[in-house]
């Protein structure tokens, strides 16, 4: 995602962005994974604008191409956040808003987390990833991370640090053109790069839902660090 999200920035610093010691190392364990050289991919990709985020507007994960959006984004610092989660494995899209409504919302009315901040984190990216196995985790904030949880679930720890935020209302399918002109159009002129931490949408307690329309509240969080 960063390599397509940010056309300018060098192989080098993707690879060392990632944990790679070099670019001839990430170079060789790419193409080994891939079949092709980080630049060649890089030039097939920007030439698939539905492929380039996170999530899609049905089940095959794919992205609207970016459209012209009038993005208010202020920058802000967070701290770690403690958090429960499910995971749903499978496409992107229609099922996550299923899954939060079938299975996220007794979980969190059976732990007594109903009206706590909620998190939608993306792990995977469609365009490089198979639909079965695109990871998604639905979190929900802990005040205590020692809280008991019944009925499954994991904790982790959101990472703080500086994000790039941007409120968000309207539906399912109107998000993703804004999470692609985010990435897409807002972050290759800003003087920032995406950081190795994770993207994810912000559910606040007082973030509304229409289960009539389907729109819905939110702020779209991306981790940026200096270039």
């Amino acid at each position: 995602m960063r390599m397509r999200a940010q056309p300018r920035l060098g192989i080098l610093q993707v690879a060392l962005s990632v944990g790679f010691g070099s670019g001839e190392a990430f170079t060789h364990a790419f193409k080994s994974r891939f079949g092709v050289a980080p630049s060649a991919w890089r030039r097939q990709q920007m030439r698939k604008p539905d492929q380039v985020f996170p999530t899609g507007t049905e089940d095959t994960g794919r992205l609207p191409r970016p459209v012209p959006l009038a993005m208010n984004i202020h920058l802000v610092d967070l701290p770690p956040q403690a958090v429960a989660y499910l995971r749903h494995q499978g496409p992107y899209g229609l099922s996550i808003q299923r899954f939060w409504i079938e299975h996220v919302a007794p979980w969190m009315a059976a732990n007594r987390l109903v009206g706590h901040s909620r998190y939608g984190i993306s792990h995977d990216d469609p365009g490089i990833t198979a639909a079965d196995s695109l990871r998604y985790d639905a979190a929900v904030a802990l005040s205590d991370e020692r809280t008991p949880l019944s009925g499954g679930g994991f904790r982790s720890t959101l990472p703080g640090g500086r994000y790039a935020v941007m409120a968000f209302s309207g539906t399912t399918a109107q998000i993703l053109p804004a999470w692609a002109a985010l990435l897409g159009d807002w972050l290759p002129a800003s003087g920032f790069q995406l950081d190795n931490r994770p993207c994810f949408e912000h559910y606040p307690p007082n973030a509304s839902f229409n289960p009539q329309t389907g729109a819905f509240d939110c702020e779209i969080c991306i981790p940026i660090a200096p270039l």
